[in-house]
């Protein structure tokens, strides 16, 4: 039998000038993204989400004139010529005043956003570098169709694409006006086919009818913008897809984290991963976790999409409570394209030691202070390859023995319950659902109200459960829980408690 890494089921819930100049510190899960503004207007695509991400913070220490974000949720709009003739209160723009301005009382611009692009006017006579700590975002372009879009593009500054060849793909891109800020303040049209675009800068682009383009390759991560194992997951799936009509390699490469800022969890170290090899399909031996090299290269066929199995090695992180480890996978292909996945996990050290155990007759007791559950604790799904299978009944002994092959693989899906002391249950099904929490008076005041015991998640094996808890998806407008189950093992247990689930 070959099986699969399991996945744990807490996780189940499961404006640049032109000489503009941008450069980001390759350091994740947090990254410094390095900006050169230059006096008068500059057009900025940020790759990172500022952290603190308030205008004042991140603004902080720059001669800052003004800036302007262009407010996406208004229809199809012709970008202004000249920068200098913008007006503040637009409904067509956010602004943001530094705090010593006299126009200060006018600013509706307060944070600033990551994969966003803004117009920053510089004041003084010199060109001063900015430096962005943050995360690398990975979200598609949100395009408003017929019309002009303020936005960047997250490249390889080493060997960036031309327009042409980025759009390639794209039929509501290709042949389309771009423009670019000049160093006068005024959008110059520039040549699609030539010019090459750069990391940092922003750009007016014509988008043709509805679009989510937003390059060659499209990542797609099971948790929105990052790789985040947390405390117990083990598995995720990190799918490329080949927009482009041209065969192509993509290159992943690990890279390590700056250090995070104060407010964050401290960095425990790199996070070590493994991925699923499937180098050579026709070699059943090659299917194996290998660990995750620096450098991993794929090929991608035209249209095609990898779903690269990646997992954590949770085994060589012990990590202390309170830290994180974070690092970040880069993605390149051969065209010029650069994407950033950041990635987090907690080590072994982060399990709270307080765990909800079955007792013989299925009743809840709960473990606390120095007694830590075995690390694997929690609740488990994944597949079972059988491949091989012995005969019990066969007078040949040699067969009931050895196992032999079948004819044809089958999968066989396996939940098992893990509970404090290792000991592992396989289960027929699991429904997730909500308890509620409860409230008490507040001793300082008890005419209000306060947390006695917060909502949680419990798992449950029975559906005559089911009635005394809430559900966790809503479908066909009723709050439902969400059944996971398993055809080859029956009922072993009758309630699950969450907190368990580590």
């Amino acid at each position: 039998m070959r099986g699969n890494l399991p996945i744990s089921g807490c996780n189940l819930l499961a404006l640049i000038s032109a000489l503009y100049v941008c450069e980001a510190e390759v350091a994740a899960q947090w990254v410094q993204q390095r900006i050169t503004l230059n006096p008068g207007w500059n057009a900025v695509y940020l790759e990172v989400q500022p952290e603190p991400k308030d205008c004042e913070a991140v603004f902080a220490g720059l001669p800052i004139e003004n800036v302007w974000a262009w407010n996406r949720r208004f229809s199809s709009v012709q970008f202004i010529q000249d920068a200098s003739s913008l007006v503040p209160r637009q409904p067509e723009w956010l602004t943001y005043f530094p705090a010593d301005s006299g126009e200060h009382m006018l600013a509706n611009l307060f944070i600033v956003q990551g994969g966003h692009a803004y117009l920053i006017k510089l004041g003084g006579n010199k060109s001063v570098n900015w430096l962005v700590k943050g995360k690398p975002i990975v979200r598609s372009i949100d395009w408003v169709g017929d019309s002009f879009n303020l936005v960047g593009f997250r490249v390889d500054p080493n060997s960036p694409p031309t327009f042409s060849v980025f759009f390639a793909p794209s039929p509501a891109h290709t042949g389309q006006p771009v423009y670019r800020l000049g160093s006068t303040g005024k959008w110059e049209r520039i040549n699609p086919p030539t010019e090459r675009i750069r990391p940092g800068q922003a750009y007016w682009v014509y988008c043709v009818g509805q679009s989510s383009y937003s390059g060659p390759l499209k990542l797609t991560l099971e948790q929105g913008g990052i790789l985040d194992f947390g405390r117990t997951l083990t598995e995720q799936t990190l799918r490329i897809k080949n927009e482009a009509g041209a065969p192509g390699q993509v290159t992943l490469r690990r890279q390590t984290s700056a250090t995070p800022p104060d407010t964050e969890p401290s960095l425990a170290g790199e996070v070590l991963l493994s991925y699923w090899n499937i180098s050579d399909a026709n070699d059943p031996n090659n299917f194996r976790w290998l660990d995750f090299p620096e450098r991993l290269q794929l090929n991608i066929e035209p249209r095609e999409e990898l779903g690269i199995r990646i997992a954590v090695r949770r085994g060589e992180m012990p990590g202390t409570t309170g830290d994180l480890y974070q690092s970040l996978l880069e993605v390149l292909d051969q065209q010029g394209l650069r994407l950033w996945v950041p990635v987090a996990a907690e080590g072994l050290a982060s399990y709270e030691a307080k765990v909800m155990a079955l007792s013989a007759a299925g009743g809840i007791s709960v473990m606390s202070g120095p007694e830590v559950p075995d690390i694997r604790a929690g609740l488990w799904v994944g597949t079972a390859s059988i491949n091989k299978v012995s005969f019990a009944a066969d007078p040949n002994e040699h067969r009931r023995q050895i196992p032999q092959p079948t004819a044809t693989e089958f999968d066989i899906r396996l939940i098992i319950h893990v509970d404090a002391n290792g000991q592992a249950v396989l289960l027929q099904q699991a429904i997730l659902m909500w308890k509620e929490g409860t409230t008490k008076p507040d001793p300082a005041d008890p005419s209000k109200k306060i947390v006695d015991e917060p909502g949680r998640y419990v798992i449950l094996t029975r559906d005559d459960l089911i009635p005394r808890f809430s559900g966790t998806a809503v479908r066909d407008g009723k709050a439902v829980g969400r059944r996971i189950s398993s055809s080859a093992f029956a009922h072993l247990i009758t309630l699950l408690h969450p907190d368990s689930l580590l």
